[in-house]
C-alpha cells in the first residue's frame, strides 16, 4: 500500500477555546495529506486540474476522534492510497501526536469530475500510471 507522511504544526487560529485542533480543522489537515502524497508521487492537484481538466470532490469521509491535538504541536500526517477503482480513489489518514499516539483517523472517498461541465467521468488514466507502485 503506497503511503506518504507530511508533519504540520497546530496553529492558535485552528484551535478551539480549550486550545485543542477544532474538529472542523481535521478536514484540512486531510487534504494536506492527500496534496502531498500526490506530490511525493510526482503529480499535483493543480496539474490535474489545469493539465488534464479533473477535480476530485470528496464523496464521503468518516472520521474517528481519539484524542485531542494541542495548540503548537507537530502533528504527523500519515496518508495512505487504500484503493483506486474505476470511479473513485479511497484514502485513510491517520494524525499522530509528537509522542507517537494516534490522534485521529478518516476514510475519505473522492470521485472525479471534468473540471468544465462539473460531470462525474473515470478514473484519469495518468492517475493509474502515477500511483503505481514503484519497485
Amino acid at each position: 500500500m503506497l503511503s506518504h507522511e507530511f508533519q504540520k504544526r497546530v496553529r492558535y487560529g485552528e484551535t478551539d477555546q480549550m486550545g485543542y485542533l477544532y474538529y472542523g480543522n481535521y478536514a484540512q489537515y486531510y487534504e494536506i495529506g492527500r496534496v502531498e502524497f500526490l506530490r511525493s508521487m510526482g503529480m499535483t492537484y493543480k496539474s490535474l486540474e489545469t493539465d488534464y481538466g479533473v477535480m476530485m470532490p470528496v464523496k464521503n469521509m468518516e472520521v474517528r476522534y481519539l484524542r485531542p491535538a494541542a495548540y503548537d504541536e507537530l502533528l504527523t500526517i500519515k496518508t495512505y492510497l487504500k484503493d483506486l477503482s474505476e470511479k473513485d480513489i479511497y484514502f485513510y489518514v491517520e494524525i499522530f501526536n509528537e509522542a507517537g499516539k494516534l490522534v485521529n483517523g478518516a476514510k475519505i472517498k473522492l470521485t472525479f469530475i471534468d473540471a468544465k461541465t462539473k460531470k462525474s467521468i473515470p478514473t484519469p488514466k495518468i492517475l493509474f500510471d502515477t500511483l503505481q507502485p514503484k519497485n
